[in-house]
């Protein structure tokens, strides 16, 4: 699994070279407001959902504090509200060559934050066609004797393409979606500045892990790769595509279930990988299969593949914990400098919920529910799904 302590080390030293950015999209005084991305609506299992990120920037010398947001649809209604402890939970700040702690969101001269916003839409409910934002941004004089408040309002039109469909990554079932999106999913909040710009491609990744019937992804010592029940598990293309990168040089991290000291850099955060582009709404999509086993990639640059064909192994190489397959969607090809988009799979069996894990080692309780067959969905995380019939080899009889 991707660390997220690990990826704000690499944050913290990324800013270092990361230019002055001034989004122009809507200003009041100093501060500046902008999105990473127009959000997609995109299905789940339980109704519609927006997924977006509100950056704001201060170049004046007036402090500036973000004290709420409001966030209405085309009907003027009220979708949500952050402001106290949730406005904090759910953002974070950043100046020149660091992260920036507070508990509240004030920014000082060159000073960033990011708030993530999380909209979930009812089975009923339309997606909007436009998002319309009241912020309420107070500034102070010099020696903290007068407050003003500012009310701005920001607009921001929702991408009305449909998300890419996609097969089946795996075989088999009891493959729990770890870290899948939800709020403060690790991979949610994976903003990386890179180049000079800043990128969310795990915005809607999936760590993919199996775990047997009796609720555990290992049996025997948790240490040996090979006693996982994901390890070593074919990889199938989700749709036809043309392979455009791939890397098959990194060694498997052998003593699961701890990450690799030291901790890899930027380049080498996805370990084993290749790059599936796909072609769907006249658009391209790049799917990222992520930590795969050392010399099982069976594809390479420009091959076309099937929905279906296996191309490699699942392991557990780069950033990465226990064997899994990491998986996203983006608009780029680049494991990380890229934009990721929400995707739904074609047809999957809802087999439950796995309710924790312990802290990577692989001790799952059981999901609970009857399976349901769900279509053109993505799924949540921790939920439990069949892609087919395949035996598992490494469960106990």
């Amino acid at each position: 699994m991707i660390n997220i302590l690990r990826l704000m080390v690499i944050f913290c030293a990324l800013l270092n070279s990361l230019a002055a950015i001034s989004p122009a999209h809507a200003q009041i005084q100093a501060l500046s407001i902008s999105t990473l991305n127009s959000p997609m609506p995109v299905p789940t299992s339980d109704g519609q959902l927006l997924v977006y990120e509100l950056h704001f920037f201060n170049s004046g010398s007036v402090p500036l504090r973000i004290d709420r947001i409001e966030i209405r649809g085309d009907d003027k209604h009220l979708l949500k509200a952050y402001a106290g402890s949730r406005l904090i939970k759910n953002s974070f700040m950043y100046e020149a060559k660091k992260l920036a702690q507070a508990n509240v969101l004030e920014l000082k001269r060159n000073m960033g934050a990011f708030v993530y916003v999380w909209l979930p839409l009812l089975k009923t409910q339309a997606a909007p066609g436009r998002l319309s934002h009241k912020i309420w941004v107070v500034s102070t004089n010099s020696d903290q004797s007068l407050a003003t408040t500012d009310v701005i309002a920001y607009d921001l039109s929702v991408n009305p393409e449909n998300p890419p469909v996609l097969g089946p990554p795996l075989t088999g079932n009891h493959w729990v979606a770890a870290a899948a999106i939800s709020p403060d999913s690790y991979h949610r909040r994976s903003i990386l500045p890179i180049d000079g710009q800043f990128y969310l491609a795990q915005r809607y990744a999936i760590d993919w892990e199996q775990m047997c019937p009796d609720g555990k992804a290992v049996h025997g010592d948790m240490h040996d790769n090979l006693n996982w029940s994901a390890f070593g598990q074919p990889v199938l293309a989700v749709a036809d595509g043309v392979i455009t990168k791939k890397r098959d040089s990194i060694k498997n991290n052998n003593i699961p279930p701890s990450l690799p000291s030291p901790p890899p850099g930027l380049i080498d955060t996805p370990g084993n990988y290749v790059i599936l582009k796909v072609s769907q709404n006249g658009k391209n999509y790049y799917v990222l299969y992520a930590h795969l086993q050392p010399g099982s990639i069976r594809v390479k640059a420009g091959d076309k593949v099937k929905q279906g064909q296996v191309i490699g192994n699942l392991g557990n190489t780069g950033n990465s914990s226990a064997p899994h397959l990491h998986m996203h969607v983006t608009t780029g090809n680049d494991p990380l400098k890229s934009d990721g988009v929400p995707f739904v799979f074609e047809k999957m069996i809802l087999q439950g919920k796995a309710k924790t894990i312990d802290d990577d080692y692989g001790l799952w309780l059981p999901p609970s529910g009857p399976d349901k067959t769900i279509e053109a969905v993505i799924p949540s995380a921790n939920q439990v799904i069949h892609f087919s019939d395949t035996a598992q080899t490494k469960c106990p009889d």
